[in-house]
């Protein structure tokens, strides 16, 4: 590990290494990211510039940290010194899922992180045969916030008693399929969750139309 380690701070920062001179909740993101691209190490107690000023935090930060990226990614957490000085050291898997942190998928670019707009989001899903974005719980909706008359419809339909009892609710959450379906006003949990019909003539935009719903109601205007 050692030798990685200093093979990284000689290298400084890339698509693969990532420097943190504290940890905090965006090292969700980081790891969110790396495990989204192609993996990577992420040193907590370092400086952009690859100076060592060591971490009071631990590896229990991390975890802490990681619970709120899903699905949870495959990472190795350790602790080591250089010069009497700690450095948290995070190893991140590159994964064939897609993980979001805070209901965005983020990637690595270089070395920053960038979030994928809805349609890469789209495509990254349908290349991959073990997660699709609409399975994904929405973190940022409640069961509260789905219209009711089209739940008791779709229940209807399916013959079940609850939507806990159907795939689109997981953990408690509504996943990003229910809340397309079944919100009134999706954009609010998934920002690009509506239609644009733009009219051009040549280079010029005469007019920009915004559509607005669930699924249904965009199809239906």
């Amino acid at each position: 590990m050692l030798e990685k380690v200093l093979k990284a701070l000689a290298e400084g920062e890339g698509e693969r290494v990532e420097f943190k001179v504290k940890m905090g909740a965006d090292i969700a993101k980081e790891i969110t990211a790396m495990a989204n691209s192609s993996g990577g190490l992420i040193l907590v107690g370092v400086s952009d510039r690859g100076e060592i000023k060591g971490s009071e935090e631990s590896a229990d930060d991390v975890y802490k940290y990681a619970a709120s990226i899903t699905p949870p990614p495959k990472l190795k957490v350790s602790e080591i010194k250089i010069d009497d000085k700690k450095l948290v050291v995070i190893e991140v898997e590159q994964s064939n899922l897609i993980h979001s942190w805070r209901n965005v998928v983020y990637i690595r670019m270089g070395s920053s992180n960038r979030p994928l707009q809805l349609h890469e989001v789209f495509a990254r899903a349908a290349q991959s045969t073990a997660l699709f974005f609409d399975s994904l719980p929405n973190h940022l909706a409640k069961l509260e916030d789905l219209d009711r008359e089209k739940v008791r419809d779709y229940l209807k339909n399916v013959r079940a008693a609850t939507l806990e009892q159907t795939p689109y609710v997981i953990e408690g959450k509504p996943t990003n399929a229910a809340v397309l379906l079944f919100s009134q006003e999706p954009h609010n949990f998934i920002p690009e969750a509506y239609l644009e019909i733009v009219v051009r003539e040549k280079d010029f935009i005469l007019e920009r139309t915004r559509i607005e719903g669930s699924l249904e109601e965009q199809w239906l205007r």
